[in-house]
């Protein structure tokens, strides 16, 4: 028995033919036309608008993140608005109510 024949005597080879495996089978190599790298196998198109989104949307966040919007109001803005607001109901109380009879 030589050395090779040694080291697949026993369990091994018993275990390759349980489950129909020949140990002396040649697979041959995969065609080189179906052979691909991590790169050829990306979608090209799909890559391109996941960084446009990306990009568009880590941006925009980053942004409004160091440039948050002013929380207070001065006071002549609020004057503004309590006279708009003022003014607005006032109009409307002036405006006479529409009633509406029911049909008979």
């Amino acid at each position: 028995m030589n050395n090779q024949d040694s080291l697949y005597s026993g369990s091994q080879s018993d275990t390759n033919e349980a489950w129909g495996l020949a140990s002396n089978y040649n697979y041959g190599h995969f065609p080189k036309e179906y052979q691909r790298n991590l790169i050829d196998t990306l979608d090209k198109r799909f890559l391109v608008v996941w960084m446009i989104s990306f990009v568009v949307h880590f941006s925009g966040a980053f942004y409004f993140s160091m440039h948050p919007p002013k929380t207070g109001f001065e006071q002549s803005q609020i004057d503004r608005i309590q006279k708009q607001f003022v003014t607005m109901v006032l109009e409307r109380e002036n405006v006479p109510a529409v009633t509406v009879e029911p049909d008979p």
